[in-house]
């Protein structure tokens, strides 16, 4: 009798999962009398190994978790969304719908900030009739927002910006239409996303600068011109066709991070692709492409970590990420992961709208599955990191109705 548990050439993540069909299939075939003693041996021997190597795929033992609930914690029965920032300190969102017309929906957004370790409210505010919003990360001073609103009588939108600190007080300020998101770099100068572009402002008061040009996504324009704009001829029959050429030249400029006073890490983001990210050099206006295909994801001890590959910032060798961690972190449907700020674990939620939810833990450089961890809630947004390494979700406990925060040591 020759016994084949999880063999072949098969993903650490499908190997676990078929060992736990193969391993109580062999014990079956223990018992039964006609199975030869020495294969007996054998499959026991072949068991215990497998089960001492693969340990960490079915005990948990490197991860604990702490569980709150915010229903029963703090009153919050809704959540759109939880900023999670500090170690303990948490900012819900809840997003309500109140009027719906042709061109817009007009919201209410319900803020809390609560502090979760001391099982506490900080502060909470409430904003009304936006009819978009976007969040940005939470931080000790509190919160930004960034609010859309239509105005049926002009047809534009208007942009507001809304600063919400923890004890709930907010200011806000509209936005001049060439007004975009700012941010800091270490000499006080400041670098702008606006227009899919971005642009350099060397003090509050300065002209912007073009760095880099993006190009929007406008369906109104027409397909052949925009083919004239690169020099393309394209046999365009139907207006899918046409939409489809438009669509895949769509190229979104995101600031990521300052090296230094005259350096920054930029994200270029397609229509549902990511085309690459850089480094832009303010100094002599240089532009370095340092991966055509993965986005920039965090920068530890002179690495950078994208969703492809890990770059040395001084000799710009590029390690390629598995391929397994290259889908997972591209093109999975969910794409519900993180990446460690160190740079040598990615998180996975997997099956993240049922309660038969879990987090795939695996080593970035190989791909080996590490840890998984059954969690049992519906979750909807993805897993982040907090500043003391320790892993943060928010989900759905749909048998109770609670919202569910789980802090993971890893």
């Amino acid at each position: 009798m020759i016994f084949v548990i999880g063999g072949g050439s098969v993903k650490p993540k499908e190997r676990a999962r078929q060992l736990k069909v193969d391993i109580p299939a062999v014990f079956v075939a223990l018992k039964k009398k006609e199975t030869p003693l020495l294969g007996k041996i054998l499959a026991a021997v072949t068991v215990l190994l497998i089960l001492l190597t693969m340990a960490p795929l079915f005990a948990h033992a490197t991860a604990s978790v702490q569980t709150y609930s915010l229903t029963r914690l703090f009153g919050i029965e809704n959540v759109s969304e939880v900023l999670f920032y500090g170690t303990g300190r948490i900012c819900a969102i809840n997003v309500q719908v109140t009027k719906t017309t042709e061109k817009s929906e007009w919201l209410v957004i319900d803020v809390t900030f609560a502090d979760i370790a001391e099982e506490r409210v900080l502060g909470e505010a409430r904003f009304g009739q936006p009819n978009y919003y976007d969040s940005r990360r939470a931080t000790q001073e509190g919160v930004r927002f960034m609010f859309m609103q239509y105005d049926d009588e002009t047809e534009e939108d208007i942009r507001e910006e809304v600063t919400v600190t923890t004890d709930g007080e907010a200011a806000s300020r509209i936005l001049s239409s060439q007004e975009g998101e700012l941010f800091l770099m270490p000499d006080g100068s400041r670098i702008m996303e606006w227009d899919h572009s971005l642009y350099f402002l060397e003090s509050d008061t300065s002209k912007p600068r073009m760095l880099l040009a993006g190009k929007p996504n406008d369906l109104d324009f027409d397909p052949w011109e925009y083919d004239d704009d690169f020099g393309a001829e394209y046999d365009c029959e139907c207006d899918d066709e046409c939409d489809d050429v438009h669509i895949s030249s769509m190229a979104d400029y995101r600031f990521f991070e300052a090296l230094d006073a005259y350096r920054f890490v930029y994200g270029r983001q397609g229509w549902e692709e990511q085309l690459g990210c850089g480094i832009y050099d303010l100094q002599n206006g240089e532009d370095l492409l340092l991966d055509n295909t993965g986005m920039p994801r965090t920068i530890h001890e002179g690495k950078l970590y994208t969703t492809t590959a890990i770059i040395d910032l001084e000799t710009y060798q590029r390690q390629a990420l598995p391929q397994e961690i290259v889908w997972m972190m591209n093109y999975s449907v969910e794409n519900f992961c993180a990446l460690s700020p160190d740079g040598q674990t990615v998180s996975e939620l997997v099956e993240p709208y049922t309660d038969e939810s879990r987090l795939d833990i695996y080593k970035l450089s190989s791909g080996e599955l590490l840890e998984s961890i059954p969690l049992g809630l519906s979750f909807y947004q993805s897993p982040v990191f907090l500043e003391d390494g320790a892993l943060a979700l928010c989900g759905l406990d749909r048998e109770n109705q609670e919202w569910i925060v789980l802090i993971i040591q890893l």
